[in-house]
């Protein structure tokens, strides 16, 4: 049986349209940014693969969009909050908004035949997140994941509601969703939840890994953020740690670059290069020898950055800008975020790249479905 069927809602959104709440995980607007390099590259755009998540009924959009290949050539797809329910004249009609939801892609490439959307469902049968916190408190966004001999584990961000409006929630804690069974039907999936104790939640920012995991060599390279409120915005730092992967629940096997080496005190992680989201992907490609970095500018901009570097840890370049998105330029209201490669969608040379379109009102973004889901892009690496 899996173990995310609750009668724990945290803050369901209904539209007819009307709604109950208003939430997003994006963070408040900040200052401009210094301006960064430019490089020409080729980026092709990919409509294909957009129509697979811009559906009529069911699952009809979320962000978070984050990859993770299951071997057997299936791929999972994690989402954060998410709409279920109707798309009609492209407004979300009869819908609810759900935490977090994930999808399982048979082959590499996204069509609508091949992906299949799975998400929880209430005792009284309604849609709920896949998964849901144990301790009962808050709700779940996934991040990234990895999978090992021993079974699937996921990154958890549990968040809590803080008050009322856009803003009313804050991060409490990261736990691992640790998937025995990855191999049966995700309605078959026993999921254990552990907490990670590294986590640090304040004003002045967080501090928190899972943002990515990258399988190397028996490693899982876990990557996270360093968070500090500089000047009235919010700067963000990558930072990462390491474990052998079946190893990833002993908190005492981990261990935090930090000057050259890899320490056991994760208060010493060395900040290795700034500007990054708290979702973004790293990942290596044989082409052009190089790991790459693929972020959405500090987390919310219309420009895509790609950091490049010799070694999982850096040294880090320079972030170049490689694309920007145009859809802010439609609406006033809207922005862009989420920006992530998709390694398991990619060749070498390349890298599929997604990103998400959102609206600073809530009722707006119900009433456009042409937002709310991934986008995609084919990015052509080397200069």
């Amino acid at each position: 049986m899996r173990h995310h069927h609750s009668l724990f809602i945290t803050c369901l959104f209904v539209i007819s349209i009307s709604a109950g709440c208003v939430q997003t995980d994006v963070a408040k607007s900040e200052p401009a940014l210094p301006t960064s390099r430019e490089t020409t590259r080729e980026t092709t755009l990919l409509p294909e693969f957009d129509a697979v998540f811009q559906r009529s009924d069911g699952w009809t959009g979320a962000d978070g969009d984050y990859t993770v290949e299951l071997g057997n050539n299936k791929v999972l797809w994690l989402f954060s909050d998410g709409w279920v329910g109707k798309v009609r004249d492209n407004v979300h009609v009869n819908s609810i908004m759900i935490h977090n939801s994930i999808a399982i892609q048979n082959g590499k490439t996204p069509a609508p035949e091949n992906v299949e959307f799975y998400y929880g469902r209430t005792l009284d049968g309604k849609p709920d997140a896949f998964i849901n916190p144990a301790d009962g408190l808050g709700w779940y966004w996934i991040f990234h994941g990895g999978l090992a001999p021993s079974g699937l584990y996921l990154f958890l961000k549990q968040m809590v509601k803080t008050g009322d409006g856009a803003w009313g929630f804050q991060h409490a804690a990261t736990w691992i969703g640790y998937i025995e069974n990855p191999e049966e039907e995700p309605e078959d999936w026993s999921i254990t939840q552990v907490r990670v104790p590294w986590d640090r939640s304040s004003d002045n920012g967080n501090f928190e890994f899972g943002s990515y995991v990258m399988e190397e060599e028996g490693y899982f390279y876990i990557y996270g953020v360093d968070e500090e409120r500089t000047d009235g915005w919010l700067k963000r730092y990558l930072v990462v740690a390491r474990v052998m992967k079946d190893s990833i629940l002993d908190f005492d096997q981990w261990r935090f670059y930090h000057d050259g080496g890899w320490s056991g005190d994760y208060q010493q992680s060395e900040r290795l290069c700034g500007e990054v989201g708290a979702e973004f992907s790293v990942s290596y490609d044989k082409a052009t020898s190089q790991y790459v970095l693929l972020t959405t500018r500090n987390g919310l901009s219309d420009e895509i950055q790609i950091h490049t570097a010799p070694h999982p840890w850096g040294p880090w370049s320079e972030g170049r800008t490689v694309f920007h998105c145009p859809d802010a330029k439609q609406n006033k209201n809207y922005f862009t975020y989420a920006g992530k490669g998709h390694p398991a969608l990619s060749r070498p040379g390349e890298l599929v790249f997604s990103y998400v379109c959102n609206s600073s009102d809530f009722f707006e973004m119900a009433r456009d479905a042409s937002i709310y889901h991934p986008r995609f892009v084919r990015l052509r690496l080397g200069e």
